[in-house]
């Protein structure tokens, strides 16, 4: 956490990068969004480079490459980080001898390559612009409809997509599961995990260790298994274990329903959320 200590002490004499909008202020206050957005954007950009990217890497690779990015730029935009991810998975900026691959190395240089070639691009004059083109709700749903169908078809795989969508379908009444039943699957997920943990959180000495305490904790409960969730929702293991769930109920749902008439009523409801006509 040096880096974010060290961007304390910047913004502390600097006071203006506690505005909204400034990457150290987003990062700071809201990290799990901030981790969220740049890593839906790495997804984004590795569909558009034709590579595959696993979700948990994703926030990985953009946390990251956000520390990096404080650290030697401390005044940067959040926009403008997204805006350097977009450009580059277009070819708008190369790097020498650069890969087709989405690394944190790789976002670090893509930032510094806006800033150096593409000044116009970035900066308070873009973020105003883009904060001021307020969508209508015929863009929202059309937007919405848009990426409801691209799910459709990369549901299996687009595991961003199966977070973002698990909400929605919960929203929409169509995740109906008892709390026993979702006790119950969240308790496996637990299991599986903890027979094999994955290599993210071994390699982090804080979450390995918070991981240990909960594994000493699971295995003495006796059966069934009753976890005390207040005490340890936020833990590595269980934080994963809920995801994972979350993420297969939706490809279960999708495997399970027509998704025409799915698609029909996705519509109806974005429709009134967004207060337009189904079309």
């Amino acid at each position: 956490m040096n880096e974010l200590i060290k961007s304390n002490q910047q913004a502390d004499m600097l006071p203006h990068l506690k505005a909204d909008g400034r990457l150290h202020y987003e990062f700071v206050t809201k990290p799990k969004d901030t981790l969220a957005q740049l890593a839906a954007d790495i997804h984004k950009a590795a569909l558009v480079m034709g590579i595959s990217v696993d979700g948990e890497k994703s926030v990985l690779t953009a946390s990251e490459a956000l520390k990096k990015i404080l650290e030697v730029y401390p005044t940067a935009w959040v926009k403008d980080v997204s805006k350097a991810i977009e450009m580059a998975s277009f070819g708008q900026i190369k790097l020498e001898n650069q890969l087709n691959t989405i690394s944190a190395a790789n976002i670090f240089q893509w930032y510094r390559e806006l800033r150096l070639n593409h000044p116009d691009k970035i900066g308070i004059p873009h973020l105003k612009n883009y904060q001021s083109e307020e969508m209508t709700g015929e863009q929202k749903y059309q937007l919405a409809i848009d990426g409801f169908k691209r799910l459709l078809t990369v549901y299996k795989t687009d595991e961003i997509g199966q977070m973002v969508y698990y909400n929605r379908f919960e929203k929409m009444g169509l995740l109906e599961l008892s709390k026993e039943a979702k006790i119950q699957r969240t308790i496996e997920e637990i299991e599986k995990l903890l027979a094999k943990i994955p290599v993210d959180i071994l390699a982090d000495r804080i979450k390995r260790r918070k991981t240990y305490e909960f594994r000493d904790y699971f295995n003495e409960l006796p059966e069934p298994k009753k976890v005390n969730w207040a005490m340890w929702l936020e833990n590595p293991i269980v934080e994963t274990a809920v995801s994972n769930l979350k993420r297969k109920l939706v490809v279960e749902l999708l495997d399970f329903c027509d998704h025409e008439e799915l698609f029909e009523n996705y519509k109806t409801h974005i429709a009134n959320e967004y207060q337009v006509a189904v079309h």
